[in-house]
């Protein structure tokens, strides 16, 4: 797709960290031919994460709402983003976390699960 072709927003890429962060990473200096996105974050992310990568269609005034109404990520909190205005599309990366009471909901599920396989082993004679 050329750039100019990019209609709305496009999600390109969605996943994890998957626990393996590297939080020592130094970010290189700019160059003539590239430029680093840099999302500031004032704290470490526990529990679920997911960074999702766009390509937004020039203009737009509210990337983030725009991304959201699309209805492809869930019921997730934006923890961080960041947009490349300069670019054409621009791009964009958010970072999202699972809402407090949906955390909450699954490891009460994961405790349950457990708990009943614990119990529906053979004990011991």
């Amino acid at each position: 797709m050329k750039p100019d072709e990019v209609k709305g927003v496009i999600l390109l890429s969605q996943g994890g960290p998957g626990g393996r962060l590297d939080w020592t990473y130094k970010v290189r200096a700019d160059s003539s031919t590239r430029k680093t996105l840099v999302l500031q974050c004032d704290r470490r992310i526990a529990g679920s994460m997911s960074i999702s990568y766009w390509a937004i269609e020039s203009g737009i005034a509210d990337p983030v709402k725009a991304a959201l109404e699309l209805g492809r990520l869930g019921p997730m909190d934006v923890l961080g983003q960041v947009v490349s205005d300069w670019t054409v599309p621009q791009m964009m990366i958010l970072v999202m976390v699972l809402p407090e009471a949906s955390m909450a909901s699954l490891e009460a599920a994961i405790r349950a699960h457990k708990e009943a396989k614990r119990h529906a082993e053979p004990r011991p004679e």
